[in-house]
């Protein structure tokens, strides 16, 4: 099948010219291009009725977001792990499990593993994504918002060993967080 000039001109009004930035709420973390997120300070300020991706490399900070649902059309919370890891979870408004469910069952995956340095718990991860991993993270973030397939999905992505790995997380009887 081919198309011709003026078909593909009538494709190209469909596509907008600017991209729409994501609006961000970025805790401990250095974006390398600023330039495609809009970037609040809290979850508060981010505008109603809008798509928001929440990034941190700290778990306490994702886990202790105050997330309203019905404020927001699409909430992604994103945890990166280290430069070349990080998972993005897509906040769905039906019987979700609460961020720190989404932490143990990371825990309980290996996804994420406790690391001690002298006794002492490291709890947080570097605070920069390699470049490709940023653009990447931004990507999905970007497919994901304008999907409806991937509700209360967790996405795990692994750069450096190629891995992506989509699943579900369950609701945790007895959560000592959201005490349900």
């Amino acid at each position: 099948m081919s198309l011709n000039t003026e078909e593909l001109k009538e494709i190209r009004m469909l596509v907008p010219e600017k991209e729409e930035k994501i609006n961000a709420v970025i805790n401990r973390i250095r974006f390398h291009y600023p330039q495609f997120v809009n970037v609040f300070n809290s979850i508060e300020e981010v505008p109603e009725n809008e798509k928001v991706l929440i990034v941190s490399s700290s778990i306490h900070f994702l886990v202790s977001q105050p997330i309203d649902l019905t404020r927001f059309k699409k909430v992604l919370i994103a945890y990166i792990m280290d430069p070349y890891r990080f998972f993005i979870y897509v906040v769905n408004k039906k019987a979700i499990p609460c961020m720190y469910e989404i932490y143990l069952w990371l825990k309980n995956s290996r996804l994420i593993l406790d690391v001690k340095v002298d006794g002492v718990m490291i709890k947080e991860a570097t605070p920069a994504l390699s470049d490709f991993s940023e653009l990447l993270l931004l990507g999905f973030s970007k497919m994901l918002f304008n999907s409806d397939k991937f509700g209360g999905k967790l996405v795990y992505v692994d750069v450096m060993e190629g891995e992506l790995i989509i699943n579900t997380p369950l609701k945790i009887p007895g959560c000592p967080k959201c005490k349900i």
